[in-house]
């Protein structure tokens, strides 16, 4: 699938996804069953610190929007959207946490 907004994905592009009447920015993880699916970074950060406290591996939970007109309603961005210190610090580091787990390059 090719977005209307960005064109081809990789694993770990920063998007911004429109649902309902909000708008969310989210990692690209991969397509399924006419969904597009994406990570939020706080909960990669949730997950890995989650896991680390129980000795065990990260189990990312992934979203995903689906309908006739995705491909119209996700964006490929660059993270230079992202204007709050919170959000940059936490898109960082969520980018290192699925790097260091090889689930992007």
């Amino acid at each position: 699938m090719k977005l209307r907004l960005g064109g081809t994905l990789e694993i770990g592009d920063p998007l911004l996804i429109a649902y309902g009447s909000a708008m969310e920015f989210g990692l690209f993880a991969g397509y399924g069953r006419g969904t597009i699916q994406y990570y939020t970074p706080r909960g990669i950060i949730y997950q890995d610190e989650h896991a680390k406290r129980k000795g065990t591996k990260p189990n990312f939970y992934k979203a995903y929007i689906h309908g006739s007109n995705t491909e119209y309603r996700v964006a490929k961005v660059n993270p230079e959207v992202l204007h709050n210190q919170e959000d940059v610090i936490n898109y960082e580091k969520a980018i290192e946490i699925l790097k260091l787990e090889n689930i992007m390059k």
